[in-house]
């Protein structure tokens, strides 16, 4: 019974995992068409984030993500696009 049940997860975990992969990248260009679009016209209207903070250890400046956020957001609202972090982890948990 344990092992049926063994079996059984391990076949669902891999179909979840199989489903995540498809779902993770519209293989049609078609529908990559109109977000393609709305990309270039919101970078069009984009201000400059601007190199606001400085990284010692590399001599180099760079722009805090609340600035890109900040100098973006408007364009993306604007043409129907936004920013989402998608938490993924590991089998592991990681």
């Amino acid at each position: 019974m344990e092992q049926q049940l063994a079996l059984a997860i391990q076949q669902l975990s891999a179909h979840i995992n199989s489903l995540k992969k498809s779902e993770a990248q519209p293989t049609r260009s078609s529908e990559l068409k109109d977000l393609f679009a709305a990309l270039a016209k919101a970078q069009a209207e984009m201000q400059t984030a601007g190199l606001s903070a400085q990284n010692p250890f590399f001599k180099a400046r760079y722009a805090y993500l609340a600035a890109i956020v900040k100098a973006s957001r408007p364009a993306l609202t604007k043409h129907g696009l936004s920013i989402m972090q998608q938490l993924i982890t590991d089998d592991a948990g990681h």
